[in-house]
């Protein structure tokens, strides 16, 4: 085996590692990229190869990074500003190894299958700490939101690849039915509310987008969205947690109402440019904080579209819409060119997921939730060429 082949093998193996502890492990996740870094530097400097991108990708990306570092320079702390520039780009980092080292369908495979052992062993976590009575489970994650943020993403992922018959397995759909199967019933009893909508509305959009060409998805996932409310509605904490989703007067509503307020003013403020990347926090706290506020240490705006506005002003929320709009029509393009590509399709319902869910809660902010949808975009973009030949199409 040549140093080449030997290093290419070696960084899969990294990113194979990384889906393992996708969402287990942070520290787990950050080991493995750093070593996958480390290994692709040194391949890259024996044998140079230039990345596979879509170049209307690229576009987004050097748009969204250009409005980020003129937000930073106009930023409050610009020292602050450019570091969290430098977050955005390293969090991207999956995705750049992906388009450059995974080639094969057989690792697609695998790296699924390791992802979706990481959303189960959480997920079962998850449900053994809800049966006994902790009311946000989070697995093994700092708070629920973290969990929140893989299940709006695998969750949309795994009903893609069950649903794919034509293009799975009955073995592996059967595997993957069951990974789902644990990863609903840990949406449960995770209790965000912002991800049980998002999946909601994920899951009814696909089986609508579908109908013509499946007639059985949109009736299964409408008896998957009762099964989950019969759970939820046996149980009076989550049907509690329901019945607040339209309460304004409720502490955590309320609470957000007022963020989306103090972040509209920074908006106001500072409309071009924002109050600059990561400056958020010291200006809440210190200047827009309203009376009214029950919880003025608060640090993001939970919400992404309103926090990139606060910090990044029209420029930087333009970059932003238009880099996750891309993904969106470039995904669903290249499902609708090739249906067999059903890495496209679920890289397309994820995103709806991610950016659902951020309406209520800042997860672009989140370095091991945007670490793991960057890997799904790299996914996608490298699935193209392996699904457009026929023999591929059946794992």
């Amino acid at each position: 085996m040549s140093n080449i082949a030997f290093l290419d093998k070696a960084i899969f193996y990294m990113l194979t590692c990384y889906a393992l502890f996708s969402c287990i492990s942070i520290a787990g996740t950050s080991i493995a990229l750093s070593l996958a870094v480390i290994l692709a530097v040194i391949r890259l400097v024996k044998q140079p190869e230039k990345p596979d991108m879509d170049r209307g990708l690229v576009q987004a990306l050097l748009f969204f990074f250009l409005t980020l570092l003129i937000s930073a320079l106009a930023a409050y702390d610009s020292a602050t500003g450019f570091a969290q520039v430098w977050k955005y780009f390293y969090r991207m980092v999956p995705l750049f190894l992906v388009v450059l080292f995974i080639k094969k369908p057989q690792q697609m495979v695998v790296v699924l299958l390791a992802l979706s052992v990481s959303i189960f062993i959480a997920g079962s976590y998850t449900i053994w700490q809800g049966i006994h009575g902790q009311q946000r489970a989070a697995a093994f994650g700092a708070n629920a939101m973290i969990l929140a943020g893989y299940l709006v993403q695998m969750i949309p992922l795994l009903f893609v690849m069950v649903t794919a018959k034509e293009y799975l397995e009955k073995r592996n759909r059967m595997l993957l039915a069951i990974v789902l199967l644990i990863s609903l019933l840990a949406l449960v009893f995770n209790a965000t509310r912002g991800a049980w909508v998002a999946i909601a509305v994920s899951l009814l959009l696909y089986g609508l987008m579908n109908i013509k060409k499946n007639k059985y998805i949109l009736p299964s996932i409408i008896i998957v969205c009762l099964g989950v409310g019969i759970v939820i509605g046996t149980t009076p904490a989550l049907e509690k947690r329901v019945a607040s989703i339209t309460d304004l007067t409720n502490r955590s509503n309320a609470e957000r109402l007022l963020l989306w307020q103090s972040g509209w003013n920074m908006f106001k403020d500072h409309p071009l440019t924002g109050v600059g990347p990561d400056n958020f926090e010291t200006l809440y706290q210190g200047k827009y904080v309203l009376p009214a506020a029950k919880q003025p240490e608060l640090s993001h705006a939970h919400n992404n579209f309103v926090h990139m506005a606060a910090e990044t002003g029209i420029l930087g929320l333009t970059g932003f819409v238009y880099m996750f709009g891309y993904i969106l029509y470039i995904s669903w393009h290249r499902y609708r060119l090739s249906p067999a590509n059903i890495w496209a399709a679920g890289c397309f319902f994820v995103t709806i997921g991610l950016l659902m869910q951020g309406l209520t809660e800042f997860n672009f902010g989140n370095s091991a939730v945007t670490r793991l949808y960057w890997f799904i975009v790299g996914l996608m973009l490298v699935s193209g060429s392996m699904y457009n030949n026929r023999e591929n199409r059946r794992l």
